[in-house]
């Protein structure tokens, strides 16, 4: 659980203003270093990015699954046999 390692102030005077705003800054700084590059571009543009969809492909119906397996399975022949 990721908050397992967060810390929390029982009185806002516990830390100088400025102790805590080095605290802060570090604690940003940290986060947005592990950022993917894409979404630092975005936030540094000020723009925000649409969610990409989830990379799971949604079930085909059986119909389409058995398409599917027939374009990719080769054609059988049959020899047929000579009659005297």
């Amino acid at each position: 659980m990721a908050r397992a390692q967060w810390l929390a102030l029982q009185r806002f005077d516990a830390l100088r203003d400025d102790e805590l705003k080095d605290l802060l800054a570090t604690s940003h700084r940290l986060i947005y270093e592990k950022l993917p590059k894409r979404l630092k571009e975005s936030l540094a543009s000020g723009k925000a990015i649409a969610k990409r969809s989830s990379s799971k492909k949604k079930p085909k119906t059986v119909a389409k699954k058995q398409k599917a397996v027939a374009k990719k399975k080769p054609k059988q022949t049959v020899a047929k046999k000579k009659s005297k």
